[in-house]
């Protein structure tokens, strides 16, 4: 069971003087108590009142549980009161309504106070001369100029006197005025106030007044202004994209395609418009390259196309794409016309290229594929259509005399218009192929294929040929097992070859040396076969060090086998000598040879990431810590190098990368290259990025500089171009051949300047940057803003 309390007005956003009055909107409070035992649900409390000075502008407060016993305001009613309301009371319903209970009603008396003499309302009306169309009317869309009439009807005068405009319906330009002193009795306008009637406005935009004054006030005001249509002009006739020379040609606009939009229209009225200007805009994911096109004149009863718009379609886009389009003359409109792009997505399409064989880790390195030779394969592709492709997986086959190692290569993502290479086939060509092998490449992307394309891949038979590789002693059962060649001691030698043609039998391997310090006392060693294109390392060979022995022996080795040969190659064997004192050492020189070189850089390697106690000497910088700060020290004191520091374009990966390359051309099979090269190679992995990428400038916006920060996967020339909204070039830096790496901080990434190539700043507003690095393009945009 419900019964009243009480109810009064709270005019927070009128005078605030606690009561209602004419022209005011205020908050009617309404207080009841539930005196029932039971706990009552969904409570409707709905207000109504048939005085006409009052209309009820929200009518209805919801309560989902209300206690039993409890008394509690309803909040949210809201009432309007006429501006020529005279004082009485007037009388209010509420309708109360519960779960399983009621209904009942409540009638409460809200006093209406007349305002003290004071500003009154006279009138309020628009002009659009400057700021519209000039038709005297406010049209949607339009810019109007609001001035309101007001009159000081007290015996007083009122100084500092703000008059504030608002409303819920349109944007406010400029919604406040002052005027330093309004004279009693004085009539006057006030004008200044501007603002953007919405496209979508109705028949009227509610307008509220709000007037303050130090010495009197304040006053409320409402008002109605009536939205009339924009007059006859431009009106729609068609619209569509164009991708004959900027897409696939397809005539349909494709997710990722770049196409030009014709927007067609015709002017309906008898009157010629002046400076016409269409623009066109899209909340979809659509990227709007050129967006704006400009008519000095448009004749009455012409329809033409607004040639000029250029758009790129996102590459997510699957069904439509929505397009507003406004038009602005000196004379006539606004116009708003809203149009729906139809989106077709384009089929992914590949075609093959070309396939070759990359033996330069894995054989010879004679860059042909061989008689039972492991080799890379490299099967070029290009995705031919206009959207990228997705979860690519290419498969290599075989019928032939081939074992496929490693056959499938997968890509995430292959962009539109791309060829590149599937790098990662690994096969091993049998060792009776004479002229070619056939193979077969099924590829497989989402939204697109199957393909299949063939290829033939011509082999080269060469003859048996011995390499030398590499050669290493070892005194594990014959001297002391510290794993070096020592004077007067008795090693064994160990020799790795590699046979670079076809197989080869009974061979037969002999050891000798001229140096008179060295004897060999087991000189032979022999394979019933040796397998093409294969490299093994012979064993067992002794030699005994005399103790006068140099720094290194020279030995050679005589092959031979049936059929094929005789070969002879050359080799020197490091012998370690007592070390010179550490006073005469350089302190860069890690390993003590008396030379600063490639060798004392894969000694901090092998234990990089180590503290200090790990090899003490190698902790060149102090900071307890082995690691790439040490090694950049040992480079910049080498004798055969001229390098100093790293320069602000030499990256950690691309000393790693040098190092890789002179350490694997003097490698000797020696321990210090076993354990040094792996660390580098992990390190390289560590250091260079996994993809190149375009990153976000920072800052952004800006004005007037920028830093434009990119990650490189490796090596390339480097150009940084900056475009405008219209594709036009503004500015292009040119950075140079660029290690793999990070360039994100301010003394490595690219900088612009805001500038144009003659130097002079550029204006505000979007701009296009884009990074060229080989065959890898990404743009962005940024922002100028000043």
């Amino acid at each position: 069971h419900f019964a009243k309390r009480s109810a009064w007005v709270v005019d927070l956003n009128a005078n605030r003087d606690g009561v209602a009055s004419p022209g005011e909107r205020v908050d009617l409070r309404v207080r009841m108590k539930n005196e029932g035992y039971g706990s009552a649900t969904n409570v409707r409390a709905t207000l109504s009142t048939r005085d006409e000075d009052v209309t009820i502008v929200h009518d209805e407060v919801l309560h989902p549980t209300w206690p039993a016993r409890e008394a509690r305001n309803s909040m949210g009613f809201v009432m309007d009161v006429a501006p020529n309301a005279t004082a009485h009371e007037a009388v209010v319903l509420v309708d109360v309504t519960a779960d399983d209970a009621g209904p009942w009603q409540f009638a409460f008396v809200v006093p209406i106070v007349p305002l003290p003499p004071g500003l009154a309302a006279r009138s309020l009306w628009s002009k659009d001369k400057v700021t519209g169309n000039a038709s005297g009317d406010p049209n949607p869309g339009e810019r109007v100029e609001i001035k309101v009439r007001l009159k000081n009807e007290s015996e007083t005068d009122y100084e500092n006197v703000v008059v504030t405009l608002n409303s819920d319906d349109v944007a406010i330009i400029n919604g406040q005025v002052r005027h330093a002193t309004w004279l009693a009795g004085d009539a006057r306008n006030t004008e200044g106030f501007l603002v953007d009637i919405g496209w979508e406005a109705a028949d009227s935009v509610p307008f509220t007044l709000r007037v303050t004054a130090d010495n009197g006030g304040p006053w409320v005001f409402r008002y109605s202004l009536p939205v009339v249509p924009s007059p006859a002009g431009m009106a729609a006739r068609a619209f569509w994209a164009l991708d004959t020379y900027t897409g696939n040609g397809d005539k349909n606009a494709n997710p990722g395609e770049r196409v030009t939009i014709r927007a067609r229209l015709k002017n309906e009225s008898a009157t010629e418009f002046q400076n016409v200007v269409a623009t066109l805009t899209s909340s979809d994911d659509v990227t709007l390259v050129n967006g704006e096109v400009t008519h000095e004149t448009w004749p009455g009863g012409e329809a033409r196309n607004n040639d000029g718009f250029l758009v790129e379609i996102g590459a997510d886009v699957t069904e439509s794409v929505a397009f507003t389009l406004d038009v602005t003359a000196d004379n006539g409109g606004p116009w708003r016309f809203a149009y729906t792009l139809p989106v077709v997505a384009a089929p992914v399409r590949f075609s093959k290229r070309g396939m070759w064989a990359f033996d330069k880790r894995t054989g010879n390195a004679d860059k042909n594929a061989n008689p039972g030779e492991r080799v890379h394969i490299r099967a070029r592709m290009v995705n031919d259509s206009p959207v990228d492709a997705t979860n690519v997986v290419a498969t290599l086959r075989s019928d032939d005399d081939v074992s496929i190692i490693s056959g499938e290569v997968t890509h995430a993502t292959w962009p539109a218009g791309v060829a590149r290479n599937n790098n990662g086939f690994v096969v091993v060509i049998g060792g009776g192929v004479a002229d070619s092998v056939s193979f077969t490449l099924d590829v497989t992307a989402d939204s697109g294929g199957p393909w299949r394309f063939t290829y033939t891949l011509p082999v080269v038979e060469l003859p048996s040929a011995f390499a030398f590789r590499s050669a290493w002693s070892r005194d594990k059962d014959t001297g002391d097992a510290d794993g070096q060649a020592e004077p007067g001691e008795r090693v064994e030698v160990r020799v790795r070859l590699r046979n670079e043609g076809r197989s080869a039998e009974n061979v037969v391997l002999t050891l000798s040396t001229t140096d008179e310090d060295v004897t060999v006392e087991a000189a032979t060693a022999s394979h019933a076969t040796w397998g093409a294109v294969s490299a093994r390392t012979s064993s067992g060979f002794l030699v005994d060090l005399g103790a006068s022995v140099g720094a290194s022996v020279a030995f050679v080795m005589d092959v031979t086998a049936d059929g094929a040969g005789p070969w002879q190659v050359a080799f020197d064997l490091p012998v370690s000598l007592p070390a010179a004192p550490s006073a005469l050492a350089a302190p860069e020189d890690i390993d003590l040879d008396g030379v600063v070189g490639i060798r004392d850089i894969l000694t901090v390697a092998a234990v990089s990431g180590q503290t200090a106690s790990a090899l003490p000497a190698a902790d060149l910088n102090g900071d307890r810590l082995l690691d790439f700060a040490d090694m950049v020290i040992v480079e910049s004191a080498r004798a055969e190098v001229v390098i100093g520091a790293p320069s602000s374009r030499r990256t950690p990966a691309g000393f790693v990368e040098r190092w890789l390359r002179e350490s694997r051309e003097s490698d000797d099979g020696s321990r210090v290259y076993r354990d040094g090269l792996p660390a580098l190679e992990a390190m390289l992995a560590s250091l260079r990025p996994a993809v190149s990428a375009l990153l976000p400038n920072y800052p952004n916006p800006f004005n007037p500089e920028t830093w434009i920060p990119f990650d490189l996967s490796k090596a390339a020339e480097v150009t940084v171009r900056v475009y405008d909204t219209r594709g036009h070039e503004v500015r292009r830096v040119s950075l140079g051949h660029l290690d793999a790496g990070s360039y994100r901080g301010r003394s490595d990434a690219a900088h612009w300047d805001g500038r144009n190539e003659l130097g002079e700043p550029v204006a505000s507003g979007v701009y296009i940057v884009e990074l060229r690095a080989g065959d890898y393009v990404e743009r962005r945009r940024m922002v100028v803003r000043k």
